[in-house]
């Protein structure tokens, strides 16, 4: 496989010879790739892609009316390459551009119409079809030129299907990337068989069968198996025209809606920057109310700030300065602070009393300030938050619920007021608690079930439960489904079930082509020989005489033809049956 640059109409006349001789060429040149010297370019494939069929299109129909062939090949010249790659110099973003976008940019848009949008697993199988479904398009009359723009995350290739004047067709791959056989610059990989060009996007586009099976990059590989591509025809040239007025009005909208996008974002930078002036203003008066308490701290004679006193004011006690002390009196020093500091909470404890009310708790009867409450809304009844939370916590452990008014149980009052969510909550349980509350709420209208298979528990509608005879698991990730009587396991697709498996034996028997004796039903397989059979099961016809009869019977439609112990009225019955029906199988 030889990279060459073609410069003269000889080299160009080679490059036709060889590549409808069945040889592949590829035809690139130096400094043409999509990575510009300046970083641009890193993530613009799709757009190299996409304007390559673009000017590929343009060229072809200007130039295959009088050139041929040759016309057909002056498309890869330098020039061609360099317009095409000019358009990756004005995307500096290192954000990949999704072909479906990319369609509706107004350049493209114009110039494009999708005919189907294909996805598949990298491989030479599928290249192939792919390849194949353009020369089947093609042959539907569809376009002189076809382009599949081919993503396969992180890359985006271009697949052209080129006719000549010569009634062969070439196909050219181009690569923005460069690459071992194109290391200078973007190339056009050239082939006359699809067989050849699906064997080329196979070797630039497959993934490694060892990363597929690695464990470690299972979703990786994954996406990396998978490719979409997007086939491309050129629009007509009298609709292109009369989509120009509407492609700039609408480029027109475009830019004035991102300006004024711009415009909010600059002003919603500006005032994100005055808040962000504001809050660093308060952190430097923080940080300077910091290092101003430090500093009072560390002075002789520190000052301690308590709590407040009974009239109101901040205690305020000095501590002493910084002098060493033996510990017995730091120990006395910190007990008269302890004892002042008791003495002040139970002042201030006394106070409240007084201004908030009490109440007597009528399970502990013991008197609490009114902020300590917990009373019921319906009976009135008052009780101290430890009370009531250790009621509700020892009802929670016995499973029962709603959570009755302890008092009006006692009373046995024929209204009984009841726990609430707000009540509940307000007490603080914990997460146990609240879980257990929860389920005994759900329990009034709600079963658990439990799934054998994805081992999942959960709560379903209890009459809906009552009303089925078959369950399954709800989980979307689940497909288990078992009998309620018998918990056994129901196939999907199998016969219907029964709990003593007389379905699924009619099933097996009408599968297998198994008959039943018309006389006692019992089931019969014939093993062997001909289809005449004689029922000797015990109990078998003791309505008439088990002892005296047999019953004799067809395997094949399974109807009774006799009765009976006389040879002759056997043979006779036999006889008339197998007239109609088969008594060997060959």
């Amino acid at each position: 496989m030889n990279c060459i640059e073609p410069t003269t109409d000889e080299a160009i006349d080679a490059i036709v010879a060889e590549v409808l001789q069945g040889k592949q060429r590829i035809i690139s040149y130096p400094h043409t790739s999509q990575y510009g010297p300046d970083g641009t370019g890193r993530s613009a494939c799709g757009l190299a892609a996409l304007n390559c069929a673009r000017i590929v299109m343009k060229l072809h129909e200007e130039r295959n009316v009088d050139d041929g062939v040759k016309g057909t090949l002056l498309m890869f010249s330098r020039p061609a390459m360099e317009d095409i790659i000019s358009i990756c110099s004005a995307w500096q973003s290192s954000e990949h551009l999704e072909v479906d976008e990319l369609l509706q940019v107004p350049v493209f848009k114009n110039a494009f119409e999708t005919l189907r949008v294909e996805y598949g697993r990298t491989g030479y199988p599928a290249f192939l079809s792919l390849i194949r479904r353009l020369e089947s398009v093609a042959g539907q009359g569809k376009a002189t030129i076809l382009a599949a723009i081919i993503t396969r995350p992180p890359e985006i290739l271009v697949c052209l299907r080129i006719p000549t004047s010569l009634g062969r067709t070439i196909f050219a791959v181009f690569d923005s990337h460069p690459r071992p056989t194109h290391p200078l610059g973007s190339g056009f990989i050239l082939n006359s068989s699809p067989e050849a060009t699906a064997k080329y996007l196979d070797e630039i586009l497959g993934i490694d069968p060892s990363i597929l099976s690695d464990p470690s990059m299972r979703w990786q590989a994954e996406l990396l198996s998978q490719f979409c591509s997007h086939i491309v025809i050129q629009k007509d040239r009298l609709r292109c025209a009369s989509d120009v007025d509407f492609i700039l009005m609408e480029a027109s909208m475009s830019i004035l809606r991102l300006r004024t996008e711009l415009a909010e974002s600059r002003q919603r930078e500006s005032y994100l920057a005055t808040e962000n002036e504001d809050m660093q203003s308060r952190l430097a008066d923080l940080e300077d109310a910091i290092h101003s308490v430090d500093a009072v701290g560390k002075g002789k004679g520190r000052w301690d700030f308590g709590n407040t006193d009974s009239n109101g004011g901040e205690m305020v006690r000095e501590v002493g300065d910084d002098k060493p002390i033996d510990d017995a009196t730091a120990a006395i020093r910190l007990q008269t602070l302890c004892d002042e500091e008791h003495q002040e909470l139970t002042s201030q404890r006394k106070a409240l009393i007084t201004v908030f009310g009490t109440f007597e708790c009528q399970i502990c009867f013991e008197s609490f300030s009114c902020d300590h409450v917990c009373q019921f809304d319906i009976c009135k009844h008052s009780f101290c938050r430890d009370c009531l939370k250790n009621h509700i916590a020892s009802t929670l452990n016995a499973r029962r619920y709603p959570i009755p008014c302890p008092s009006c149980v006692a009373a046995k009052a024929q209204e009984t007021s009841m726990v609430d969510d707000l009540m509940f909550e307000s007490l603080g349980p914990t997460t146990q608690q609240v879980a257990i509350f929860r389920e005994l709420q759900l329990a009034s209208y709600s079963i658990v079930i439990h799934c054998r298979k994805c081992e999942e528990t959960m709560f379903v509608d209890r009459e809906e439960y009552q009303a089925s005879r078959v369950i399954a698991c709800p989980l979307p990730r689940c497909n288990y489904i078992w009998c309620k009587n018998c918990q056994q396991t129901i196939e999907m697709g199998g016969p219907d079930h029964s709990c003593d498996g007389s379905s699924e034996l009619a099933h097996l028997m009408k599968r297998r082509g198994w008959r039943h004796c018309p006389g006692c039903q019992t089931p019969i397989q014939k093993e062997s020989g001909c289809n005449h059979m004689t029922c000797v099961s015990p109990g078998c016809n003791t309505q008439v005489n088990p002892f005296l009869f047999y019953l004799h019977f067809c395997y094949i439609c399974g109807e009774s033809m006799v009765q009976s112990l006389n040879r002759a009225e056997i043979r006779s019955a036999i006889s008339a049956h197998y007239r109609k029906c088969h008594l060997f199988e060959y």
